[in-house]
Parts: structure tokens; C-alpha cells; sequence
């Protein structure tokens, strides 16, 4: 990497007014290679839709299959994910080397750059995960709470409990993910740049960051919000759980939910997704002073 973003914290703090508005500029400018960047990703993307479709209805069909299903399903969301990263890794080169360089591949092959985040992506999961799982072991062990059954102001305590931890385990993943992030953006475009690297130049900008992820994320997610609730399936769950539904009206609505909402809420996740890369891309370069004469050479796409 140059020695622009080997040097020390710069004393300059994140201008983070100034990064919303050239993220935006980024993102319509470079709006035309967005199908692109997603077609494949969108395209692989079905039969996993079509996957996930028939692996939740087995589970409700046949709860005896209910372990298989689960882990089949968790090996999808696996390859979905390194489907996501195609894309991230296609947008991020797009964002710091510019389209005479890096414009988004046709056909994507994953690379170690893409093995490299996708990585990192599932550290962070897996933090998050820890976090998760020691919070029900503490608030769920018998020495701090009654059973289940637990009724009053115990109940009332241990389920407030329960989702302040939640949200500390979200704060948490989420600060975490504010000080490695500039792993990803250094990974897309093949720079020797370590997680301590991205800890170290995040210091001292961490609210600002958070304040520039906040306001360029807060409109796509208030439309994926929005499409969420107009499309949301019009049928109640009976007392008796989907166990008492009709087959058939059951099977409707989980093919409704995989094969139009999720794939269409996909394509505004991506654009979504778009915008946050360029947000952190432009991030980086404004913190460490990259420039794209340090990446590798432009042949390598």
C-alpha cells in the first residue's frame, strides 16, 4: 500500500456531510454499470431462491426433517453469500479505480480478493454470533432467572433483559464492523492491508462513520421497509401455528414470498448495498490517502 495510508492517524476528521453527498454523486454517476455489477449475482441468485423455497416448505411439510432442512439452508445462505461478495468485491473496484479500469465483469470469478473478504464478512458474523449465544446462556441459565414459565414483573425483568443484550450484541457487531471495515474496500482492490490497519485508521472516526453509514442508508432502507410492509403476506398464522394451515394456501404464500418479494427485494437490496460500498470506499480514501495509481495492475479484473 502506498505510504499515504501507511502513515499514522491523520488529524483531519471525517468530513461526513461531504462524503454523503459525493456518495450519491458516485452512485448515479456509476449507475449505469449497476446491471452489470448484479446481473450474475441476481441470476445465481434464483435457483438458491428456488432452494430456500422448497427447504422451508419441506420443514413445514415434514417436521421430522426439520434438522436437515436447517442446515441445508444455512449451507445456501453460505453460497448466497459469496454470490454477494462478487458483487461488493465488482462494486468496490468500480468505486476506487473508476470504469476505465475496473468496470464490473461480465462473468465473475472469485479471486482471492473475494475469498479474502468474504473472510472477513464471516468474522464478523461470527462475532456477532458469539455475542448472541453468550447472552442466551447468561439471561437463559437457571441461575440468574425462573423457568420459561416465569410470569409478573421477573418475566417483564428478564425479557427486558433479554433485548438489551440483543442490542448490545448488535452495538457491539456493529462497532466492530465500523473499525474493520476499511478491510474490504483495501481487500477489492488487492492492497496488503490488514485488519490492524483498518483498527488503527478508524480510530478517532468512529461516530463519524457511523454518522456517514447512518444518512446514506436510512433512504433505501426506509423504501425496502416500505416495500416490505405493501407486500407482506395478507394471511394470519392460526393458533394452532402453520401446522393448522391449508397445505396449499401455505405453499402459495411461501412461493409469492420466494419467487416475487425476495427477488425483487433483492435487486433493492443491491442498489442499497451500492450505495453503503460507496460510502465506505469514499471513507477510506479520505481517511489513509489511497489513490488508485497503489492498487495492482489494472489488467487483473
Amino acid at each position: 500500500m502506498n505510504e499515504a495510508a501507511k502513515t499514522s492517524q491523520p488529524s483531519q476528521k471525517l468530513p461526513v456531510f461531504k462524503i454523503v453527498a459525493e456518495t450519491y454523486r458516485s452512485f448515479f454517476h456509476n449507475l449505469r454499470y449497476l446491471p452489470q455489477a448484479a446481473l450474475v449475482p441476481a441470476l445465481l441468485s434464483v435457483p438458491l431462491f428456488w432452494a430456500h423455497w422448497n427447504l422451508h416448505l419441506q420443514a413445514v411439510v415434514d417436521p421430522t426433517r426439520v434438522v436437515e432442512s436447517v442446515a441445508l439452508l444455512f449451507a445456501s445462505y453460505l453460497a448466497y453469500l459469496v454470490i454477494f461478495v462478487l458483487f461488493c468485491v465488482s462494486w468496490y473496484r468500480l468505486i476506487l479505480l473508476g470504469p476505465a479500469t475496473a468496470r464490473p465483469p461480465a462473468l465473475p470469478f472469485p479471486r482471492r480478493r473475494h475469498w479474502r473478504a468474504f473472510g472477513y464478512i464471516l468474522l464478523t458474523l461470527l462475532l456477532y454470533l458469539v455475542a448472541t449465544v453468550i447472552g442466551v446462556l447468561a439471561l437463559g441459565s437457571p441461575a440468574n432467572f425462573e423457568t420459561a414459565n416465569t410470569e409478573g414483573a421477573e418475566s417483564i425483568t428478564t425479557s427486558l433483559l433479554q433485548a438489551l443484550w440483543g442490542l448490545g450484541a448488535v452495538a457491539f457487531t456493529a462497532y466492530i464492523a465500523l473499525r474493520i471495515s476499511f478491510v474490504f474496500p483495501a481487500a477489492s482492490v488487492d492492497e496488503d492491508y490488514a485488519l490492524r490497519d483498518s483498527w488503527r485508521h478508524t480510530k478517532g472516526h468512529t461516530l463519524r462513520l457511523f454518522a456517514v453509514i447512518f444518512l446514506v442508508s436510512l433512504p433505501s432502507f426506509l423504501v425496502l421497509v416500505e416495500f416490505s410492509v405493501t407486500t407482506n403476506p395478507a394471511f394470519e398464522i392460526p393458533a394452532g401455528g402453520t401446522a393448522a394451515m391449508d397445505p396449499a394456501q401455505l405453499a402459495t404464500e411461501i412461493e409469492n414470498f420466494f419467487l416475487f418479494r425476495a427477488p425483487i427485494g433483492n435487486l433493492l437490496g443491491l442498489c442499497s448495498w451500492a450505495i453503503l460500498i460507496g460510502a465506505v470506499a469514499i471513507a477510506f480514501k479520505s481517511v489513509t490517502g489511497w489513490y488508485p495509481g497503489a492498487a495492482n495492475d489494472p489488467a487483473d479484473v
